[in-house]
């Protein structure tokens, strides 16, 4: 399909006309993705007026998607997965980060009237339509040469996968709540934080998430609880959304984390597992959400104990990071995505009843 005219067009803010049609979505859902994809599928199904189907290449995240709603196909083989698109004829293909390479995109072409790809930046984002980043340092070094593909890169296109605005309202706790997030599965370094936390004043509430994939999950739980009087466990949750909406503070392992509480309004402490991370984590530090401690392998105990106590201490400096946090964020970016794509999908098959 050759480039319509709406590729030069900015990026409206204006939620778009239903678009209708058939939405495919290709991603490995996999920890932190399940709850990004799963919301942008919902936007693309409530705010576009589309059906929505998830074709995967393993059988990770399979019960999440059908309880959500959604239909799913495992498909392995990128040779079946082209058959299947080519069969259904999807108005919009979803290629999620790492899904696909540029030359599969290229050969699914002709069977999609667009394609989106969702942070990757990989080569497969060239074969695409459009592609949606949040304004990470990594993207920004992106070359796009070549390319028919429009970059959106903004926080207004992150997708935190939990939606502040579909909190109820909840009760303020008479104590601050400092919220402990290492990750579903880093059960040495949540061990280590535990500990290391204890010199703290009891002034905040200190509630650490035990992820439902946390090897022997309960005997942690009952083992943090045990080190102090202020300490207490989420265990097993897959929405954190009340926690999130009810956190003052937080110290978390960057990554999707991150992006949630800062589309909350929470200000943080990053520990970053890589590089990688380090880098993404310093374009939160320079839009004031929060404060990166580096690798967590290299920050001492004692400097992340004083970052953290700091932190409490200083109201001013929370109040900060919540507002910058919230007017970076305002809302959901995976209704941002389907009302772009929705408009775009209107606007090329306008172009093609034009062209008939």
């Amino acid at each position: 399909m050759e480039t319509g005219a709406f590729r030069s067009r900015e990026f409206s803010p204006q939620p778009a006309a239903p678009a209708g049609g058939l939405a495919l979505i290709r991603a490995k859902m996999r920890g932190d993705r399940v709850r990004a994809m799963l919301s942008l599928a919902g936007a693309l199904r409530d705010r576009a007026n589309m059906k929505v189907a998830f074709v995967i290449p393993d059988s990770d995240g399979l019960s999440s998607i059908r309880h959500a709603g959604f239909e799913a196909r495992v498909s392995s083989a990128p040779s079946d997965f082209e058959a299947h698109v080519q069969a259904q004829k999807p108005d919009l293909l979803i290629l999620d980060s790492g899904v696909s390479t540029r030359a599969e995109a290229e050969a699914l072409r002709p069977h999609a009237v667009l394609i989106a790809a969702i942070e990757d930046r990989s080569d497969c984002r060239l074969a695409c339509d459009f592609a949606y980043y949040p304004p990470l340092p990594q993207v920004q070094a992106l070359d796009w040469t070549g390319a028919r593909t429009v970059p959106r890169a903004g926080w207004e296109f992150a997708l935190p996968g939990l939606d502040p605005l579909q909190v109820p309202a909840i009760g303020v706790s008479p104590r601050p709540t400092l919220l402990v997030s290492m990750g579903s599965e880093d059960r040495e370094l949540t061990e280590r934080v535990a500990r290391l936390l204890t010199p703290l004043d009891s002034s905040f509430r200190i509630r650490f998430i035990i992820g439902t994939e946390m090897k022997d999950g309960g005997k942690l739980a009952a083992a943090i609880v045990a080190l102090k009087g202020n300490y207490e466990t989420v265990d097993g949750a897959d929405n954190l959304s009340i926690e999130y909406a009810s956190a003052d503070l937080a110290l978390c392992n960057f990554g999707l984390a991150a992006c949630e509480l800062a589309a909350f309004g929470v200000p943080a402490l990053y520990l970053c597992g890589d590089k990688d991370g380090v880098l993404a984590a310093s374009a939160f530090v320079s839009a004031g959400m929060g404060a990166s401690l580096g690798l967590a392998g290299n920050a001492m105990d004692d400097e992340i104990l004083a970052a953290v106590a700091a932190l409490m201490r200083d109201a001013g400096r929370r109040r900060s990071m919540h507002a910058r946090a919230v007017n970076c964020f305002k809302g959901g970016g995976a209704a941002r995505i389907a009302a772009d794509l929705a408009l775009a999908l209107r606007e090329e098959k306008t172009l093609v009843r034009i062209a008939r």
